[in-house]
């Protein structure tokens, strides 16, 4: 679930952070929608121009051989066959055309994710600014109302300048301006590295290999074997799925290093402002099954060597990591890490959702009852939407206890929204739906 430990208005420097990484989250959740769309009309498109085309050459069809053959089209039927032929021939080409853009959207937005990352650091790290070597003319500086403007202009400069150069710069610099070294030593940069290469083969030569995406490739450590020089590359569904879990994990994982190093201990020493960002994060992922990706941020924050936390964000953590172990189907993986945790340092309103997972279903009715509705974390919208009570939920037990504890059904049948409308001609106004 996502945590519920915020009582007080978010730190604007950890609004800024968070803004940064749900956009970006938001952005890459409506590609990944969109190509399932586009990648269904395209499969639409090319079935019809597939039948169309062998309907109408079929009747034409002559010296049929060993599956090869010849048509003859009568001269009043030529343009008719070539009209036909040319959209096969497009659909064909849609589908070396279409992907590809989907890839070069998914970097692009990537690009913009980083480019609000460093705008971030210049937030947190303002004594940056003072290594800027950037000159100004008397003439431009007076055209400046103060120092905040003259600030900005060297920060989207610098972005500029930045985003100019290639992605491993790019992050060279982040680790740089945070002072950490590490950040290309995860597993996922060699697929970084190949990605962003073959973004750029997409713009700029449709996806035919060059001897710069090979060298590249290389440098950073990703197996080109069975890559030449003039091959094409695509883009299927597995590569695009491939490429969102590992930009969504990026971005995560450096927002997490981000606050940790910069923020942590400078501005607050209150981790669960950083967690909070990851555990809601790792919940969303849970509730729309990217266990993968859920697994590897989770994993990622558990090293306690990087990142110290307290008891209760530990405990939401790792039951979120076991829930995504379980539903992922990794259930030898679950039962270690949930046979790991402490269950003495525990109330229990983390008992409860811990007993769940080990489907002790029985222990778990009489602690509900016990927690009744004071819990800060169990509330009614936790026993509805956690997928940790996924299973138990599908009980009658539970849904009595629920009933017990909450005075109404666990099962709610009508919503009400307050939806905001635009009329252009008589201005907003409220819509209440059931």
């Amino acid at each position: 679930m996502a945590n519920q430990n915020n009582t007080v208005d978010t730190n604007p420097f950890i609004q800024g952070i968070s803004d940064n990484l749900n956009m970006f989250i938001e952005n890459i959740n409506c590609l990944r929608e969109t190509f399932g769309y586009s990648e269904g009309m395209l499969n639409q498109q090319q079935q019809n121009a597939d039948k169309t085309y062998a309907d109408f050459i079929a009747p034409y069809k002559c010296g049929i051989e060993n599956g090869s053959f010849a048509i003859d089209i009568p001269n009043d039927k030529l343009r008719t066959f070539k009209k036909i032929e040319r959209k096969k021939k497009r659909a064909e080409k849609a589908y070396q055309l279409i992907p590809p853009t989907y890839i070069v959207s998914a970097v692009s937005m990537f690009d913009s994710f980083l480019a609000g990352l460093v705008r971030c650091i210049y937030t947190l790290k303002p004594e940056l600014l003072l290594e800027s070597n950037m000159n100004f003319l008397y003439r431009e500086l007076v055209e400046y109302d103060s120092m905040k403007e003259v600030k900005k202009k060297i920060i989207e400069t610098t972005i500029e300048k930045l985003f100019r150069d290639s992605h491993t710069e790019q992050i060279i610099w982040i680790e740089k301006a945070i002072d950490i070294k590490t950040l290309r030593d995860f597993a996922g940069w060699p697929n970084y590295i190949e990605l962003t290469e073959r973004r750029n083969l997409f713009v700029h030569s449709e996806g035919v290999v060059s001897s710069q995406y090979i060298d590249e490739c290389k440098k950073g450590g990703y197996n080109v074997d069975g890559i030449s020089v003039g091959n094409r590359l695509i883009v299927d569904r597995t590569y695009f799925d491939q490429s969102y879990n590992l930009l969504y994990e990026m971005a995560i994982m450096l927002t997490q290093i981000l606050i940790n190093k910069l923020y942590i201990g400078k501005y607050s020493e209150d981790t669960s402002e950083r967690d909070n960002i990851l555990i809601t994060c790792v919940f969303d992922l849970i509730v729309d099954k990217h266990y993968e990706i859920a697994i590897n941020v989770s994993n990622f924050a558990c090293d306690d060597k990087i990142f110290k936390r307290n008891l209760k964000d530990k405990a939401f953590i790792e039951l979120n990591l076991a829930q995504a172990y379980k539903w992922s189907g990794k259930l030898d993986k679950c039962k270690k890490l949930l046979d790991s945790m402490d269950v003495s340092i525990m109330n229990n309103d983390l008992k409860i959702p811990k007993l769940t997972l080990e489907e002790k279903f029985d222990a778990v009715y009489p602690l509900m009852i016990l927690v009744g509705n004071n819990s800060e974390i169990l509330k009614k919208d936790s026993y509805r939407d956690w997928p940790i009570f996924r299973e138990i939920r599908k009980t009658k037990e539970f849904a009595d206890t629920f009933k017990k504890i909450f005075n109404e059904e666990l099962v709610e049948y009508t919503t009400t929204i307050k939806v905001q409308t635009v009329d252009k001609t008589q201005g907003e106004k409220d819509i209440v739906s059931d």
